[in-house]
C-alpha cells in the first residue's frame, strides 16, 4: 500500500531466491518483459517492508528489486555470449545451466529450460536475437546480424 510502505507480493520479490520467470505455451507471450515491467512499477514506491509468498518478512524491497533486475540483465548477457552460432533453446539451456544434471533433477532442468525460453523471447522482441526454423522444423536462435553502420546496442531493459 502507498501509505504503509508495506508490500504483500507473493513470489514477485522473494528474499533469497529468484522467482522462476519461465515461458509456458499459451500463457504470457513475454514473461520476462512483464516481470521486469512489474519490478519497474514497484520501484516507484518505498518498499520498506515486504511480505513474500515464501520465507520470512524482510525489509528494503527496493534493494531486492534492484538485485533481481541486475540478475536478469546478467542472465541476458550470459545468453547472448553463448550464442556464437545458431543454437536451440535446449542447447543454450545446457550451456547456461550446466550445473544442473537433467537426469537427477528433471524439475530443475524444466525450470531452467522455461527460463531460457523467457530470456530468448525477451531478447528476440528487443531485437537482440533472431529465431529461425530449420528445414527439419527445429527453431534455432542467432545473434542479430550487425548493421552496416555502427549503432548503439539496445538496452537490455
Amino acid at each position: 500500500s502507498e501509505n504503509s510502505r508495506l508490500l504483500v507480493c507473493g513470489d514477485v520479490l522473494l528474499p533469497k531466491i529468484t522467482p522462476n520467470i519461465g515461458y509456458l505455451t499459451g500463457m504470457n507471450p513475454n514473461p520476462l518483459g512483464s516481470y521486469l515491467h512489474t519490478l519497474e512499477k514497484l520501484q516507484k514506491y518505498s518498499l520498506d517492508m515486504v511480505l513474500p509468498g515464501h520465507r520470512n518478512i524482510y525489509a528494503d524491497g527496493n534493494r531486492r528489486a534492484d538485485e533481481l533486475v541486475n540478475h536478469h540483465r546478467q542472465r541476458l548477457r550470459e545468453i547472448l555470449d553463448v550464442i556464437v552460432q545458431p543454437l536451440t533453446a535446449a542447447q543454450i539451456t545446457r550451456i547456461v545451466f550446466s550445473h544442473i544434471n537433467s537426469s537427477r533433477s528433471a524439475m530443475q532442468h524444466r525450470f531452467a529450460f522455461q527460463e531460457t525460453l523467457a530470456h530468448l523471447i525477451y531478447l528476440e522482441q528487443n531485437g537482440e536475437v533472431v529465431r529461425k526454423k530449420t528445414k527439419e522444423g527445429i527453431y534455432v536462435f542467432s545473434r542479430k546480424p550487425a548493421e552496416n553502420k555502427p549503432q548503439e546496442r539496445p538496452s537490455l531493459l
